[in-house]
């Protein structure tokens, strides 16, 4: 009997073990801290360098939908910066990319206000001198605005300057800084180093910026790019630390994309959300628009939002379009953003090798409402570089600070779909400042709190 007794009660245990990982995994619980972290300032993405001209009113009508309707605030201007670039060269090459053509004119129709130069040079290390190097980039963006009437209110050093060291960096943004006072373009902003990832190098180079008082001073904001390694808390911390912007200037994908690509689609998302936790102030997508031979053999479509074939005569358009709308929504220009942990989960750091299985953010919009976001990051194709959960339903239970717990807010939700249509959820209670939902395999689903709640 008393066998009998020990091996009923272990197994109760054993059941209560189990239901309580059950439900563990099932409510994955979404802590948004009480004071705002952040203010979302920019979002945007670059123009394509060449592209043939395109039928009709394509051009106006892609310029309208990626910049008018995610309401982007800058556009990425790229200029070919290398050594045996003069500025007679880099000027002619930037006139006949973006004033000829007429789209950067397009561009500012649909209200963007900031131009963010680019200046291309490759990742190989430099051999001129970096104040050469410092002074030509200056003398650039005067003789735009003299010649061509184009104002640049940012600029970057280098795009991706993997083969500068720390102290090329140091030394090219002082030189820069020093050539655009000199040149009367104190309101010229620079952000640097824009490394191509959020690691180590990237990391190295910020620091040295910030050892050096008049680097930093010469700087507005310190940027990297966001892809396989994501904004994270050392490089957060540090920018952080010193008061200065957190610029990711370019994110995006790459290769093939075919219809639905619900996996590029979250990926994005899940960056973006993952950035807006770690303090990043200013967003900028890598490619808006372009063509395409033939889209059926494109190896480069999933870089862009909108790409015209012109084999068939058809516009595809990425479902990371769709994405970004929904967080566009959740997300305006001017959110206080709010730091979100998970639990389990922690910061939910979208980084080099094993992925979250969530990303999520939360804002105050500037009408005072509360808005959030939540991607489900199951079920990707695992890479090299990059390995995520397999596919599973996940239930989230969002709560918001402690202060807010006292008011039974009401919110609106909208859900993501591999067609491209956004989904009207209806709408979800918060009790006692918390509420839960179900998330299927790579869907984004936003929520905005109702007026007057």
């Amino acid at each position: 009997m008393n066998r009998l007794l020990a091996t009923l009660i272990c197994g109760c245990l054993a059941i209560q073990q189990i239901c309580a990982a059950d439900a563990a995994k099932e409510a994955i619980i979404l802590n948004i801290e009480k004071a705002p972290a952040q203010t979302l300032l920019g979002f945007g993405t670059s123009l394509i360098t060449e592209m043939e001209p395109l039928p009709g009113t394509t051009v106006q009508d892609f310029t309208k939908r990626v910049f008018g309707d995610l309401k982007m605030n800058i556009v990425r201007l790229w200029a070919p910066s290398g050594e045996k670039e003069t500025v007679e060269t880099m000027l002619a090459t930037f006139a006949r990319r973006y004033v000829e053509s007429g789209r950067l004119e397009l561009v500012k129709q649909q209200g963007v206000s900031i131009y963010l130069l680019a200046p291309a040079r490759g990742e190989t290390t430099p051999t001129e001198p970096m104040n050469e190097y410092g002074n030509k980039l200056a003398e650039f963006i005067l003789q735009l605005k003299t010649k061509h009437n184009v104002i640049i209110h940012v600029t970057g050093l280098a795009n991706e300057p993997g083969g500068f060291s720390a102290q090329q960096v140091v030394d090219g943004v002082k030189a820069l800084r020093s050539g655009l006072d000199a040149r009367g373009l104190k309101d010229v902003g620079i952000v640097a180093p824009e490394h191509a990832n959020n690691d180590r190098s990237a990391l190295s180079q910020i620091e040295a910026l910030v050892a050096d008082p008049v680097a930093l001073k010469a700087v507005r904001g310190l940027s990297t790019h966001s892809y396989s390694m994501a904004a994270n808390t050392p490089i957060a911390t540090a920018i952080k630390a010193v008061k200065k912007e957190f610029w990711i200037t370019e994110a995006g994908n790459t290769g093939h994309e075919d219809a639905g690509d619900t996996q590029r689609a979250a990926s994005l998302a899940a960056r973006f959300l993952n950035d807006l936790n770690h303090e990043v102030t200013h967003w900028v997508h890598f490619i808006s628009f372009g063509d395409s031979g033939n889209l059926a053999l494109d190896q480069d479509n999933a870089t862009k939002l909108l790409v015209f074939d012109r084999k068939t005569g058809t516009t595809f358009e990425s479902l990371q379009h769709h994405y970004l709308r929904m967080l566009r929504v959740a997300f305006p220009t001017g959110s206080r953003i709010y730091r979100v942990t998970a639990l389990p989960g922690g910061d939910m750091l979208n980084s080099h090798g094993q992925k979250p299985q969530l990303n999520a953010a939360a804002a105050r919009l500037p009408d005072g409402r509360w808005s959030m976001a939540v991607v489900n990051l199951t079920g990707l194709t695992n890479t090299s570089i990059a390995t995520y959960q397999s596919a599973s339903k996940l239930t989230i239970k969002f709560k918001l600070p402690a202060a807010e717990g006292r008011l039974n807010k009401s919110f609106r939700m909208w859900h993501s779909s591999a067609d491209g249509k956004v989904a009207d959820a209806g709408k979800v209670n918060a009790i006692n400042g918390a509420f839960s939902i179900d998330t299927s395999p790579q869907e984004l689903v936003i929520f905005l709190e109702d007026k007057g709640t």
